[in-house]
């Protein structure tokens, strides 16, 4: 927690986009790039994509480096809201310390994307954020949320798995770069 122990979830706004951006490449091996984000805030009406902030400063380390590192890791597929917008900064008020998107898909949710900062991993926030998330889709009236995780990435199976989600399929070189299956994962909401 950093030094003002405040929390928010709110929608991710294009103002975001810098510190997301930044996340997404720290998080996945094939990162989707700023362009592709704004335009499903702009353009994706199924889209929700959300930001999980936390206080005031600049997030660091302990030490005080930057906590988004370059671990260029393979993250793990999140999920969260979209309404455009573009006045907000995102970062002068509260850093983003993870976000997720959601596509909704009539009564199915489908997790897209989660990535917390690396430096403020295994404290919860990736729960949080993924909780919240199916609040919102199970308050949209879906019935279940499906994501697909890439098969070597443990971290995030293990993170889904303890979160009730069990494996519904195994799609055969789902992912390129580097190359890997996709573990289909789902529950009931």
């Amino acid at each position: 927690m950093d030094q003002t122990g405040r929390v928010q979830i709110r929608l991710m706004t294009e103002g975001d986009l810098a510190e997301v951006f930044s996340l997404e490449l720290a998080s996945f091996a094939d990162p989707w790039s700023v362009t592709a984000f704004a335009l499903e805030l702009r353009h994706n009406p199924h889209g929700h994509y959300q930001v999980l902030c936390l206080g005031t400063g600049g997030l660091n380390d302990p030490d005080g480096t930057s906590a988004l590192g370059n671990t260029g890791g393979t993250g793990s597929t999140g999920a969260s809201g979209n309404t455009g917008g573009t006045g907000n900064t995102g970062s002068a008020a509260a850093p983003v310390a993870a976000y997720c998107g959601t596509w909704l898909l009539g009564d199915v949710a489908q997790l897209v994307k989660l990535a917390v900062v690396p430096a403020w991993r295994q404290q919860g926030w990736g729960r949080c954020l993924f909780l919240a998330e199916l609040c919102w889709a199970r308050d949209c009236g879906a019935r279940q949320l499906l994501l697909e995780v890439r098969s070597r990435n443990t971290a995030a199976v293990a993170f889904y798995t303890a979160l009730g989600l069990e494996r519904l399929d195994v799609l055969k070189n789902y992912y390129q770069g580097p190359s890997d299956d996709a573990l289909v994962l789902g529950c009931a909401l």
